[in-house]
């Protein structure tokens, strides 16, 4: 099984060598064309949210990230979702938290 993200990148590479059109690729590829179309926002703000919950765990050692998380978002009024923790950099530096 192929990744959608390695899928949408083959139809890009077949679309620029100038093979077929954008529609013909993501037919062969299966990808939808707004997936082929996608592109990630980034934004300097998850730098700084990420910055500051790497700075607050090191802080307050005996908080874990969950309790950091909403210090964050409830305390502090940053507009965060639980994706930033799967943000490479930080799950290397946070413990993840215990779901169970």
């Amino acid at each position: 099984m192929v990744k959608p993200s390695l899928r949408r990148e083959m139809a890009h590479k077949a679309v620029a060598a100038a093979r077929c059109s954008i529609r013909q690729a993501c037919e062969v590829f299966s990808v939808s064309e707004s997936c082929y179309r996608y592109r990630a926002k980034l934004s300097s703000e998850n730098a700084e949210i990420a910055d500051l919950l790497v700075r607050l765990t090191h802080n307050q050692r005996n908080w874990g990230f969950g309790l950091c998380f909403l210090y964050l978002r409830n305390v502090k009024g940053y507009p965060l979702s639980m994706a930033i923790y799967f943000d490479p950099p930080l799950a290397n530096k946070i413990d993840p938290p215990f779901i169970v």
